[in-house]
């Protein structure tokens, strides 16, 4: 169907704190399509190659998820109920 995307809805718990800083700051490898105070809108590449730059494990394992449950977005937002089978960081 036309102008239909799944999104894949995680919370920014499973991202470490510096990376989450990187996010922010314009510095990780990856660039967000929309940033809020709430969190960030990422694309999910049809490669999952890291880029050069920094990069994180646990946002790649997220990557991997949405890309396999077939979504075309990752959202990462602070009010969304962190889930067992991701490691959480404390932040």
């Amino acid at each position: 169907m036309k102008n239909v995307s799944k999104i894949y809805e995680v919370s920014t718990a499973h991202i470490p704190e510096e990376i989450a800083a990187a996010i922010d700051n314009g510095i990780f490898a990856r660039r967000p399509s929309m940033m809020r105070d709430e969190g960030w809108l990422f694309s999910v590449p049809d490669d999952l190659h890291q880029p050069a730059g920094l990069n994180s494990k646990a946002f790649d394992a997220i990557l991997a998820l949405a890309q396999d449950a077939g979504c075309d977005w990752v959202l990462f937002d602070r009010d969304v109920t962190p889930v067992e089978y991701l490691p959480t960081f404390d932040w």
